[in-house]
């Protein structure tokens, strides 16, 4: 792979970044690719050491605040024609009761996950508690009451321990989903094979 097609294929991975933010990475690979070539490698074993540009791009997403894709993702391209800004206005009585309603919707679905967790843990903290209780309260076969007691005990741990990983999991595939909304591609796929001609011809 030469540097010109590795540097289009990375400039259409980063097409959530702004244009001036987009270019400067471009600018930067561009920059490190020359300086090893300068050292010694050929074009080829400096793109290769740098990586995929599908790695590259994912990196340099992931450390891009989501307030910057968002805002990126909803500027406008153009600017509204008569007859569309006519459109909004007489649909407002349809579309501006559920744009209201999407974040309430978003807002209960994420609520209803936490109460979830949330639940767990507050179960799994109950059992702990009986457990101890159950060994101060109760008579009997002290051998049983004894099994009984840790049985409680390492069933609230284990329980806790398991709400915790799925708190952390929710989270995390909550901000996956969030990303992903807004690094989704407009044009579609493209074919790399594609692309490689065009930068040939």
């Amino acid at each position: 792979m030469n540097q010109e097609l590795f540097l289009q294929l990375l400039r259409k991975q980063l097409f959530a970044l702004p244009e001036a933010e987009r270019e400067r990475c471009i600018e930067d690979y561009r920059a490190m690719i020359a300086d090893r070539v300068e050292d010694g490698m050929t074009e080829g074993e400096a793109i290769a050491q740098l990586g995929s540009p599908e790695e590259i791009a994912e990196q340099i997403l992931a450390e891009i605040p989501i307030s910057t894709l968002v805002k990126e993702r909803i500027r406008p391209k153009r600017r509204l024609r008569l007859w569309e800004i006519v459109l909004l206005i007489l649909g407002a009585p349809l579309w501006l009761p559920l744009l209201a309603a999407a974040p309430a919707v978003v807002f209960s679905l994420i609520l209803a996950l936490c109460s979830l967790v949330l639940a767990l843990i507050a179960f799994a903290v109950s059992l702990v508690i009986s457990g101890v209780a159950f060994f101060f309260c109760a008579s009997g076969n002290m051998l049983m009451i004894i099994g009984i007691c840790l049985a409680s005990i390492g069933a609230g741990v284990l329980l806790c321990l398991a709400a915790w990983k799925l708190g952390g999991y929710l989270a995390k595939g909550g901000m996956r989903l969030l990303r992903r909304c807004f690094l989704k591609r407009e044009s579609g796929a493209y074919d790399a094979d594609v692309l490689e001609q065009e930068v040939e011809v």
